[in-house]
């Protein structure tokens, strides 16, 4: 888990670009995944605000305020959604294989 994966899984979830992620557009529908995304950057990594808001273009004071924000927010469902996908530690789980018993 990556810094640039939750950006992707982010945008994605919300049917944006990285473009739109990284613009200057100020519709709500461009702010809420970059406020989601660094809710998460935030939650799941011990990177500062600087880098956060790096991948996104965006100053510390900026990440800061939208970690704020989403904490207002209701995006619960699309934070379990996008940490489903980017954030879960997929080598962690052990797979094992079931022997199938020989046919009679």
């Amino acid at each position: 888990m990556n810094l640039q994966s939750i950006a992707t899984a982010t945008a994605e979830h919300f049917g944006v670009d990285m473009e739109t992620m990284q613009g200057y557009s100020r519709f709500p529908e461009h702010v809420r995944p970059r406020q989601v995304y660094c809710h998460i950057a935030a939650k799941w990594t011990d990177a500062p605000a600087t880098e956060i808001g790096r991948v996104i273009r965006r100053d510390h004071t900026t990440v800061a305020s939208s970690i704020r924000r989403a904490a207002q927010m209701d995006v619960a469902d699309d934070i379990a959604a996008i940490e489903r996908v980017a954030c879960f530690d997929w080598h962690s789980i052990p797979f094992t294989t079931r022997n199938k018993p020989a046919s009679a």
